[in-house]
Protein backbone atom coordinates (compact mmCIF):
# COMPACT_ATOMS: atom_id res chain seq x y z
CA UNK A 1 0.00 0.00 0.00
CA UNK A 2 1.14 3.63 -0.19
CA UNK A 3 0.76 6.27 2.40
CA UNK A 4 -0.58 9.82 1.77
CA UNK A 5 1.65 12.71 3.72
CA UNK A 6 -1.26 15.45 4.21
CA UNK A 7 1.54 17.42 6.46
CA UNK A 8 3.16 19.00 3.44
CA UNK A 9 2.28 22.76 2.41
CA UNK A 10 0.95 23.62 -0.77
CA UNK A 11 0.70 27.54 -0.03
CA UNK A 12 3.05 28.42 -2.54
CA UNK A 13 0.95 26.53 -5.16
CA UNK A 14 -1.92 29.58 -5.24
CA UNK A 15 0.23 32.49 -4.47
CA UNK A 16 1.98 33.27 -7.47
CA UNK A 17 5.22 33.45 -8.30
CA UNK A 18 7.25 36.62 -8.66
CA UNK A 19 9.10 35.53 -11.62
CA UNK A 20 5.37 35.13 -13.54
CA UNK A 21 4.04 38.83 -12.80
CA UNK A 22 6.42 40.84 -15.14
CA UNK A 23 4.90 37.95 -17.97
CA UNK A 24 1.68 38.68 -16.16
CA UNK A 25 2.01 42.33 -17.08
CA UNK A 26 2.81 41.41 -20.25
CA UNK A 27 -0.17 39.90 -21.69
CA UNK A 28 -1.90 42.50 -19.58
CA UNK A 29 -0.26 45.38 -21.66
CA UNK A 30 -0.57 43.26 -25.06
CA UNK A 31 -4.46 42.76 -24.39
CA UNK A 32 -5.26 46.24 -23.83
CA UNK A 33 -2.88 47.29 -27.35
CA UNK A 34 -5.19 45.07 -29.04
CA UNK A 35 -8.36 46.53 -28.01
CA UNK A 36 -6.88 50.19 -27.88
CA UNK A 37 -6.05 48.96 -32.32
CA UNK A 38 -9.67 47.77 -32.16
CA UNK A 39 -10.88 50.57 -31.02
CA UNK A 40 -9.05 53.21 -33.49
CA UNK A 41 -9.89 50.89 -36.22
CA UNK A 42 -13.06 51.47 -35.73
CA UNK A 43 -13.35 55.13 -35.55
CA UNK A 44 -11.15 54.93 -38.64
CA UNK A 45 -13.66 53.09 -40.09
CA UNK A 46 -16.50 55.55 -39.50
CA UNK A 47 -14.41 59.03 -41.12
CA UNK A 48 -15.95 59.87 -43.79
CA UNK A 49 -13.38 61.17 -47.02
CA UNK A 50 -12.59 65.06 -45.57
CA UNK A 51 -11.89 63.41 -42.50
CA UNK A 52 -9.29 61.55 -44.22
CA UNK A 53 -7.77 63.91 -46.19
CA UNK A 54 -7.49 66.29 -43.26
CA UNK A 55 -5.28 63.56 -41.76
CA UNK A 56 -3.71 62.53 -44.70
CA UNK A 57 -5.16 59.09 -45.74
CA UNK A 58 -6.39 57.86 -48.16
CA UNK A 59 -10.21 55.96 -48.42
CA UNK A 60 -7.67 52.69 -49.91
CA UNK A 61 -5.13 53.13 -46.98
CA UNK A 62 -8.18 53.54 -44.60
CA UNK A 63 -9.45 50.78 -45.63
CA UNK A 64 -6.22 48.75 -45.55
CA UNK A 65 -5.71 49.53 -42.09
CA UNK A 66 -9.58 48.54 -41.29
CA UNK A 67 -9.31 45.19 -42.73
CA UNK A 68 -6.06 44.22 -40.48
CA UNK A 69 -7.25 41.89 -37.50
CA UNK A 70 -7.02 43.72 -34.16
CA UNK A 71 -3.96 41.77 -32.84
CA UNK A 72 -2.12 42.55 -35.95
CA UNK A 73 0.10 45.69 -35.54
Amino acid sequence: MFQINLSQNYSSITTPSPMCLPSLRAVRRGFRACLERARQRKALAELDQRLLADIAVTEMQARAECAKAFWRP
